[in-house]
């Protein structure tokens, strides 16, 4: 619905030498934000003569919703001849403006409140064999990652989201991953259009174009397995796959595909077309989940699309009673043994010179970037190099710590000895070679 900017209308003539005066702000414009904060001022003009001040004082304002409820507006007086008006649009629709002087109406104005869509949309993210390519009678699937929108909008439902494609389909939401999944089975070939519709209009690079094509389907039909595929990955490591297809069709233009989904920064996958079974590999570089669709000729496999979890590593583990345990008595002695993954311990000279730091915390065992200085402890066992600090949570470092090696039956080899006088503790461990 468009307004033209000031759509007006004279109702009285006041008593009072009402000065001129104009608006001025996004606040009353025809298009304001649903649940913005929109401001506007109003701004005398006259000229202040002998016989008469302008002031804003006498000036009121009120604003009706679509539904007959007047809106809070906060006024401030900002000096004698401007006002500036406050308030939050909670409802879509035209709202009423009504600009009163001496509490005579004068002026009334339409503002049309609308829904942020430009940023409602750019949060849906749709991917999936199923917008770009699928095969005549065999199912396919497409997606839509709705987790940013639930971050943006934790009330949001998704009622107003709605796929038109050609083809009958069965669209489903897993609210625990926070996904939408339509399943579809193109039943003639060439271009499929597939719109997908929020808030009844097409979001960005809605339509998607699906090539849809026509092959010889025998009694077989090619099936997709996934091996070494794991639900924890590592930041900044490979990440390795193997992917089989059994009973691939005749064409060779079809190829596996393999796309990678994350909040941003998604990672490239590499694949080697060459050999089967096709291996693949990519490296995340963000923290957090990553979604992992595969597909053959818009085919996908069992549980399609995957999921996984990247952290970051702990290049040094610790265990023992201090780490534990979920609570430590104070004044009361524990310990706790660590040391190097088998990666990390192996004597190379591509390693030499590098350093790892592991932190934990009393608190929430927690990673920590802390930094070793003067003071900590430190033990050699050629050719590493071992350092411990414990710190309080103002940074001071503990003194009763007792590092040695232990013989225990124990698959460890460094063992510390402290004595907690703090709530929250801080322990960090660094090792250098």
């Amino acid at each position: 619905m468009t307004n033209t900017p000031f759509r007006s209308q004279m109702l009285t003539i006041p008593r009072f030498k009402m000065p001129d005066y104009e608006l001025e702000g996004d606040g009353c414009s025809t298009k304001v934000i649903l649940n913005s904060i929109a401001r506007f001022r109003l701004r005398i003009t006259s000229q202040t003569n002998s016989y008469y001040k302008s002031n804003v004082d006498p000036f009121s304002l009120s604003i009706i919703d679509p539904f007959g409820h007047t809106i809070v507006v906060q006024r401030r007086i900002l000096s004698p001849d401007l006002l500036e008006l406050t308030y939050q649009p909670m409802s879509i629709g035209e709202h009423q403006l009504t600009i009163s002087y001496h509490n005579k109406m004068h002026r009334q104005l339409i503002i049309d409140v609308k829904n942020d869509e430009t940023n409602c949309l750019s949060i849906l993210k749709p991917f999936g064999p199923g917008l770009q390519r699928a095969i005549v009678g065999l199912p396919t699937e497409f997606y839509v990652d709705l987790s940013q929108q639930k971050l943006t909008n934790p009330t949001t439902n998704h009622s107003h989201l709605q796929f038109c494609l050609e083809p009958s389909y069965h669209a489903e939401i897993d609210y625990e991953q926070q996904m939408a999944t339509v399943r579809y089975t193109p039943l003639v070939g060439g271009i499929c259009p597939i719109h997908i519709i929020e808030h009844n209009k097409d979001i960005q690079n809605s339509p998607f174009i699906c090539h849809v094509k026509r092959e010889h389907i025998s009694k077989d039909k090619p099936h997709i397995r996934i091996i070494g595929l794991s639900e924890q990955i590592i930041i900044h490591r490979p990440v390795e796959f193997e992917v089989f297809i059994d009973n691939p069709f005749d064409d060779p233009s079809h190829l596996l595909n393999v796309e990678v989904l994350t909040e941003d920064n998604s990672p490239v996958v590499s694949i080697d077309h060459q050999h089967t079974p096709y291996k693949c590999s990519f490296i995340p570089v963000t923290l957090g989940r990553h979604i992992i669709s595969i597909d053959y000729a818009g085919i996908v496999p069992k549980n399609n699309p995957f999921y996984c979890q990247a952290t970051q590593e702990k290049d040094i583990q610790l265990n023992g009673p201090a780490v534990n345990n979920q609570c430590l008595e104070l004044n009361k002695p524990t310990h706790f043994y660590f040391k190097l993954e088998d990666c990390l311990s192996k004597n190379s000279t591509e390693r030499r010179n590098l350093a790892y730091e592991s932190g934990y915390s009393s608190n929430d065992d927690t990673s920590l970037n802390s930094s070793l200085t003067d003071g900590t402890k430190e033990i050699t066992d050629e050719p590493n190099n071992y350092r411990v600090t414990i710190t309080d949570g103002h940074g001071n470092r503990k003194q009763n710590v007792s590092i040695k090696n232990t013989n225990e039956q124990l698959d460890n080899n460094v063992r510390v000895d402290f004595t907690p006088d703090e709530q929250i503790l801080f322990i960090n461990i660094s090792c250098t070679w």
